[in-house]
């Protein structure tokens, strides 16, 4: 059975004194960066500049989808090689990414890529909405 993933990508460089979220295609929204990421262990495991860039994020683009399990086929994909639906959410933030770039050229950028169970994300985004 199914259950929803979140993709969270921490924006750096960018400054928004707002905690309301934007809806934008393909699923992906822009939020205020939930609490718990921050505080989370695996953050140990990054470089001090990158655990710095996701510590001092106020803001993230977040892609909420079902799937069987991480790493489940992305049905939609119609290319000659297999290819994830985290990994198909996580080109989507790219996208918007180089978008936002192509738009007005700026430091905008992320370093990091967090996917969670929905649940935890829910749980925080209640709280920062």
């Amino acid at each position: 059975m199914p259950q929803d993933y979140t993709i969270v990508i921490p924006i750096h460089n960018f400054e928004l004194n707002s905690t309301v979220s934007q809806e934008f295609g393909g699923g992906l929204r822009l939020a205020a960066l939930p609490a718990w990421v921050p505080g989370q262990q695996m953050l140990n495991e990054l470089s001090r500049r990158d655990r710095k860039a996701v510590e001092e994020a106020t803001h993230a683009l977040a892609l909420t989808y079902p799937a069987e399990a991480l790493g489940s086929p992305d049905p939609d994909w119609r290319g000659p090689e297999p290819k994830s639906i985290q990994e198909a959410k996580y080109e989507i933030g790219l996208m918007a990414n180089f978008a936002l770039w192509l738009t007005k050229p700026s430091p905008l950028c992320f370093f990091v890529v967090l996917r969670t169970n929905h649940q935890l994300w829910t749980q925080s985004w209640k709280h920062a909405v």
